[in-house]
């Protein structure tokens, strides 16, 4: 046989499609990506399946724990509200548990409004709760428990006390003080979830309670607001406190204002007639424990009442009835825990010395009769009039910044005292528009000794 014909014979034949082409290999490794990722995902959702089913059974295991902790607390009155943390395999779980006062027709004592029965059980839910659950609900559980016979004394009373704060939410963790004022006991406990908390067993008689949370401040700016109530055998009295994160307010005022004048805050909710008077001094001023009141705060200077732009006097009528600028001007609104920053107008005052010394000390002198001549019935300050030293003239010549009102430009020199010829007080006047600039007053004063 020739070599060459065996050769052929024993070669495989290779045709001209022979083989795999770079185009199949690429097809090829897609596949095998798809049936990968299958797989992956599917041992995925498997490990996160099993994952889930590990951490609810470890949180239910936490719930009954909880309610068996419940039960076998010795005292009653100590089965409350209570918030703590438990890690199990690494995870970390938050258990709350709830406590409800139920009456005889199985509904929860409320924190408002009067209530017609008297509680008879507590109803407790526990709830777990760890980062990352697959499933958006908690793991809970509920018991009931039943007071120890004799534990009712129909001498006592109860007292439902309600937390909110400005947008009439509750207030969670607010600490209630209860004291007896004849001398008798007294009781703490910490607002639920609700805002409220439920006191039982209290001696019939005057009780005073005492709201805080640190931070928070009632609407007169209280840190620890109080109020005082009777309570009585077989009843329920009930009590709500406003309490919210307290606002601050950052006011500038003009370079040159009186250093010590006082502040002024507006609104309708402040008692008794909706504005509080503020002291202080320097500049910014700094205003604190202000409660959030979604209408804010209008603001000016000065304690009369002829410094306030919608002043009025005790007949009725305005203060400033032919000055445009007869508004207080916007609101400066304010939130929880941060701190609002605005400019405080107030009227400027040009001073010129008549006199060949230089270096006089100035002064205001509020005068209390707006309407010059007029009785007591027209005075401006419920107090003594307000006195202000503005500065030392220099060349002659200073300008200063003073609330709204009638005033009298004083000056001295050395040992000397001067009061100004000018009979009349000089009236400064709100101009418009009030948030963007003061009333500029001229005032020439010329001197005799008084």
């Amino acid at each position: 046989m020739d070599g060459s014909k065996l050769w052929e014979q024993i070669t495989p034949f290779r045709g001209s499609d022979s083989g795999v082409s770079l185009v199949e290999v690429l097809v090829a490794m897609l596949v095998l990506a798809i049936v990968m990722t299958g797989v992956a995902y599917g041992l995925n959702q498997s490990m996160g399946l099993s994952r889930t089913s590990r951490d609810r059974e470890a949180a239910a295991n936490l719930v009954a724990q909880a309610l068996d902790e419940a039960r076998a607390i010795p005292e009653f009155d100590d089965v409350a509200d209570a918030e703590w943390a438990e890690t199990v395999n690494g995870v970390d779980f938050n258990v709350r548990r709830t406590v409800a006062l139920q009456t005889d027709d199985d509904t929860p004592i409320p924190c408002s409004g009067g209530v017609a029965g008297f509680w008879r059980y507590k109803s407790v839910n526990v709830e777990v709760t760890w980062p990352n659950m697959v499933l958006p609900s908690p793991v809970t559980g509920d018991t009931l428990l039943v007071p120890p016979i004799g534990f009712f004394d129909p001498t006592l009373g109860n007292a439902a006390v309600q937390v909110l704060n400005a947008a009439a939410e509750p207030v969670y963790n607010a600490r209630v003080q209860m004291d007896q004022l004849d001398g008798g006991g007294f009781e703490t406990r910490y607002t639920d979830s609700e805002g409220c908390v439920f006191v039982e067993g209290l001696t019939a008689g005057e009780w005073e309670f005492t709201v805080s949370r640190s931070g928070y401040v009632d609407q007169e700016g209280n840190t620890e607001p109080q109020q005082v109530v009777g309570v009585a055998a077989r009843s329920t009295t009930s009590l709500q406190f406003d309490l919210d994160e307290s606002a601050t307010i950052v006011a500038d005022l003009p370079d040159g204002a009186a250093s010590s004048v006082p502040i002024t805050l507006a609104n309708t909710h402040l008692q008794p007639l909706g504005t509080a008077v503020i002291d202080g001094s320097g500049d910014p001023r700094t205003i604190a424990d202000l409660y959030p009141f979604e209408a804010g705060y209008q603001l000016w200077t000065g304690e009369c009442s002829d410094a306030d732009p919608e002043g009025v006097m005790p007949d009725g009528e305005p203060y400033y009835p032919d000055d445009p600028a007869t508004t207080r001007g916007d609101a400066v609104t304010v939130t929880g825990g941060e701190t609002s920053t605005t400019s405080v107008p107030m009227a400027r005052v040009d001073i010129t010395i008549t006199s060949a010394q230089d270096g006089h000390t100035i002064r205001a002198y509020h005068d209390n009769d707006f309407v010059p001549g007029g009785g007591d019935e027209e005075q401006a300050c419920a107090d003594d009039p307000p006195t202000y030293t503005l500065g030392t003239a220099s060349s002659r010549q200073l300008t200063a910044y003073l609330p709204w009102g009638m005033w009298e430009i004083r000056a001295t020199w050395g040992q000397y005292s001067y009061c100004t010829l000018n009979q009349e007080p000089v009236k400064l006047v709100p101009s418009p528009p009030l948030g963007n600039g003061p009333t500029s007053n001229s005032v020439a004063l010329s001197y005799q000794w008084c």
